[in-house]
């Protein structure tokens, strides 16, 4: 029995894991493939199919290994809020893409930055943070919010064993972190900025966390809200 796409998915598997290990410069990636894309193309008009199925594997290859490293080519753009680590304390501006509670006491947000305000103007900056905030702020996907944080590279915690920290934060596309005491370092500016599905996912699982609390006492309805909203 042929297995037609097991090759390409090869290709594309192989392609992530010399991704991981090996990083190449942008441009040398993008060339690779419009090269590739090139000369398939003239595979393809005569009709050379062993050399164009070839060249569709390498394709898939270099695509792999574009994917795995997008996150490290967009740190380098001028305006990534990474160059802002290690600075000082900034005002900044964004939009919440998620909230999770990590302890009783605080909540992790994961927010996309759209500008930094610095001596009365703004200028847009790029890239996401993870922020942790007091856990009694109601904050939500699609908030847009105003800060004021000390902003840190993430770095991982060595100890003994595989994970690495940094490392998974980073292919998510989080590479600096902040930190907000109180709810006098943080604003709300409106809600809803997000759009799409999501955001009514998001309003629907709030909506019935709510409905939860207001209706079970404690510990049933942490246990109800894990049940059915994965809290």
């Amino acid at each position: 029995m042929r297995r037609p796409l097991f090759d390409p998915l090869l290709a594309l598997m192989a392609g992530i894991l010399t991704g991981d290990f090996i990083a190449l410069p942008l441009l040398t990636v993008l060339t690779g493939m419009l090269v590739v894309l090139l000369v398939l193309l003239l595979c393809v008009r005569n009709q050379w199919n062993r050399a164009a199925f070839f060249l569709i594997l390498l394709l898939l290859f270099i695509a792999g290994l574009f994917n795995i490293q997008r996150q490290l080519y967009l740190v380098h753009q001028n305006h990534h809020i990474i160059h802002q680590a290690d600075q000082g304390q900034v005002t900044l501006e964004g939009v919440i893409l998620s909230a999770d509670q990590t302890s009783t006491e605080n909540n992790a947000l994961t927010v996309r930055c759209l500008r930094i305000i610095q001596d009365n103007s703004d200028r847009p900056v790029t890239g996401k943070l993870r922020l942790v905030v007091p856990a009694n702020l109601l904050l939500q996907y699609g908030d847009l919010i105003r800060f004021h944080s000390k902003i840190k590279r993430i770095q991982s915690f060595h100890n003994p064993g595989s994970f690495n920290y940094e490392r998974t934060l980073n292919r998510q596309g989080i590479y600096v972190s902040g930190f907000v005491a109180n709810a006098a370092g943080i604003v709300l500016i409106r809600h809803n900025s997000a759009s799409g599905i999501k955001l009514k996912l998001e309003s629907f699982r709030l909506q019935l966390k709510q409905l939860i609390y207001a209706n079970a006492p404690s510990p049933q309805r942490e246990i109800l809200e894990a049940m059915t909203i994965g809290n």
